[in-house]
C-alpha cells in the first residue's frame, strides 16, 4: 500500500461532492496529524473490531470539533473516523495510513464546517483495506457545541 506524504494532503481538508437521486452530500476529508496525547475525557468513541480483535478507535471531541483516530493493530489496514450530518448534507472523514505505532492522531480542520448546536447523526470508526470497507464500529449520534 502506498503511503501518502504528509505534504499537501495534511495541509488542508479535501472536499468532494457525492450526488444521489435523493440528495447531495459534501464530503470533507482530512489526513490526520500525530496528536501526542489521547482524546479528552467526555469524548464520544466508537471501536471497530476485525479478525477477532480490536482494530481501531475513533472519537469525537465536541469542543473544537476534533476527530481522533487510533489504529490498534499492526495488520496493514487503516482506521478512519467518519461522521455524517444528514440535515445539512455534510460528511466528514479523518484518516491516516501511518499504522499502529504512532498512537493517537487527530483532525482539527472541520471546526468551521460543523454547525454549532447540531447533531452528527452517523459517527463511527471504520476499518479499510485501501478503499474497501472491511468493518464498521458502533454508530453514534453525537452533539456538537
Amino acid at each position: 500500500m502506498a503511503v501518502p506524504t504528509p505534504g499537501a494532503a495534511a495541509a488542508g481538508v479535501l472536499v468532494g461532492t457525492t450526488a444521489s437521486p435523493a440528495s447531495a452530500v459534501t464530503n470533507y476529508r482530512e489526513y490526520a496529524s500525530i496528536a501526542g496525547s489521547s482524546p479528552p475525557s467526555g469524548s464520544s468513541c466508537s471501536q471497530v473490531s476485525y479478525g477477532g480483535g480490536l482494530a481501531g478507535v475513533a472519537c469525537y471531541q465536541a469542543l473544537g470539533d476534533v476527530f481522533w483516530i487510533r489504529d490498534t493493530a499492526a495488520d496493514g489496514h487503516h482506521v478512519e473516523a467518519r461522521g455524517v450530518m444528514e440535515g445539512v448534507g455534510r460528511g466528514f472523514s479523518c484518516y491516516s495510513y501511518r499504522g499502529s505505532d504512532v498512537g493517537w492522531e487527530k483532525c482539527t480542520g472541520f471546526t468551521d464546517r460543523i454547525p454549532e448546536h447540531d447533531t452528527i447523526n452517523l459517527f463511527r470508526s471504520e476499518l479499510y483495506e485501501g478503499d474497501a470497507l472491511l468493518a464498521g464500529g458502533l454508530i453514534l449520534s453525537v452533539q456538537t457545541t
